[in-house]
């Protein structure tokens, strides 16, 4: 995702230079609420009802209504950064298990008990587990 940024609505002189604004920022061109086409804002209404909107990624994350000093959250947010986030820790397993299976593993008891004591036997790779079985 890229970084928040706040739209300041009331900067604008009128409805026609918020409409020049977002002809110069195409990023603005689409706001959603929810993923999905269904839920774009319209242009006509963020100007004349929002004073101030927050953005990620052409989703609106939260807004301020025009005579309201109140921050509203978007209520769908949890459900848009699930949508667009990676799970950090997942992503770490995975790279962690690719770098285990490319690498030689040298096959001996030795290396293989050191093994245990940095991994646990549970997570030795199925060529560990098959030299202990063969050699009880």
């Amino acid at each position: 995702m890229n970084s928040i940024t706040c739209i300041d609505l009331e900067k604008f002189d009128d409805f026609d230079s918020f409409l020049d604004f977002i002809k110069k920022n195409k990023e603005y061109e689409t706001l959603f609420t929810r993923s999905g086409k269904d839920y774009i804002l319209s242009y006509h209404n963020v100007f004349y009802r929002i004073s101030k909107l927050w953005i990620i990624d052409s989703f609106v994350i939260s807004m301020k209504n025009r005579g309201c000093d109140e921050i509203v959250p978007n209520p769908h947010l949890d459900e848009i950064l699930m949508e667009h986030s990676v799970d950090v820790l997942d992503r770490d397993v995975v790279q962690h298990k690719e770098k285990m299976e490319s690498l030689e593993i040298k096959l001996d008891m030795d290396s293989i008990l050191d093994r245990i004591n940095e991994v646990g036997l549970d997570n030795l790779t199925k060529k560990e587990k098959d030299f202990l079985d063969k050699n009880k």
